[in-house]
């Protein structure tokens, strides 16, 4: 296989890097300048005295989540606008003269780009799952909590905050059935007002009904140490079925490192980890998604549509990225919800777009 130069290829990688950076510069200021009204908007509603300095801070907290969520429009309109002024300027051309078809000639984008996808994963995803837990913390801080769920997991098990008739409940089991709402082998925690403990219960399994907690084969210890059995009690709840449906940590704020052991905590204590399952596969095909997206701009500016005036590739290129982003998110969310295989669900979208413009590509050079 011939391949370009290496002072060739380098220019081309920069060339392609720099209209790359242009775009995604032109992209976040458009969408930060949004989120800034909307959190100015946030704040007047909300009565807060709060500076101006808090909302630089949350929208410099929320840039690493917007590259990351735009990155498939970056690299679709930066590759059109870049491909476009290659073929305006003849510099493919020259490449070409040096009897390279057009997978040799496009090999150092496509190289550039699936080290940028590889960028994305190994650094940027660990930053933005850490800017984004910081910002939902301060946004928790200053307009109230926007989760309801009391469940979370742990290495150790399940936790789940409960409200009881003298203050919390703190409720902790190894496991739980999910098809019966059921805890096994549970330890319940009774704090008072000041937040310390003031009995704490051992029990076979408690299950949640209608009533509330029905707890079985219960043994009450109280801070002296003297154990009383109960037997079969019930505890009153503010805990719905839909609070075991959901964890407090979304797969977007774990960070890639840590999501294997995430979902191996969630099948571990019971709970549903389809959607953590297919977001893990879709961030490892992202390199593969944004080669494919290359090979979609591909298509656009070097056959076929080169003719076309700008206004209509610009066009196009959103048309086809709106269309891209809500076929992916669809296949996410039936991979989500069981209703497709999660290897499917996570490298399928990667895979088709690869193929589909390849076709092309590769029909165009027999030509």
């Amino acid at each position: 296989m011939l391949l370009p130069p290496l002072a060739l290829s380098f220019y081309l990688s920069r060339r392609y890097l720099f209209w790359i950076i242009l775009t995604m510069g032109a992209l976040l200021a458009f969408v930060t300048l949004i989120d800034a009204v909307e959190l100015y908007r946030r704040f007047s509603n909300a009565n807060s005295d709060e500076s101006s300095f808090v909302v630089i801070l949350l929208l410099l907290l929320g840039l690493p989540q917007k590259i990351d969520l735009l990155m498939p429009f970056i690299i679709l309109f930066g590759s059109i606008l870049c491909f476009q002024n290659w073929s305006k300027t003849h510099e493919l051309m020259v490449v070409r003269a040096f009897g390279q078809n057009i997978w040799q000639a496009l090999l150092p984008v496509f190289i550039t780009v699936i080290l940028l996808g590889s960028f994305q994963n190994l650094v940027l995803n660990p930053i933005k799952s850490a800017t984004l837990n910081a910002q939902h913390s301060i946004k928790e801080n200053l307009f109230g909590s926007q989760s309801s769920s009391n469940l979370s997991i742990a290495a150790s098990g399940v936790w789940l905050k409960d409200k009881g008739e003298s203050g919390d409940i703190i409720i902790h089991g190894p496991n739980l059935n999910l098809s019966q709402y059921q805890i096994n082998r549970p330890v319940i925690y009774q704090f008072d007002e000041k937040g310390a403990i003031s009995w704490r219960i051992r029990a076979e399994t408690m299950k949640l009904s209608e009533n509330g907690w029905a707890i079985s084969d219960a043994y009450q210890s109280d801070n002296l140490g003297q154990t009383t059995y109960l037997g079969d009690v019930r505890l009153n709840t503010d805990i719905t079925p839909i609070d075991f449906a959901r964890t407090t940590l979304a797969p977007e704020t774990i960070s890639i490192y840590a999501l294997p052991q995430f979902i191996t905590m969630l099948n571990n204590t019971g709970l549903p980890s389809n959607e953590h399952r297919v977001y893990f596969q879709q961030l490892l095909a992202t390199p593969l998604k944004m080669l494919g997206l290359v090979m979609l701009a591909a298509c656009f500016t070097l056959v076929g549509f080169s003719r076309m005036p700008r206004y209509k590739l610009i066009a196009l290129g959103i048309a086809s990225g709106f269309t891209i982003y809500f076929i992916s998110d669809l296949i996410y969310l039936l991979g989500a919800n069981a209703r497709l295989p999660i290897w499917i669900s996570g490298w399928g979208p990667a895979f088709t777009l690869i193929l589909g413009t390849g076709y092309i590509l590769a029909r165009s050079e027999d030509r």
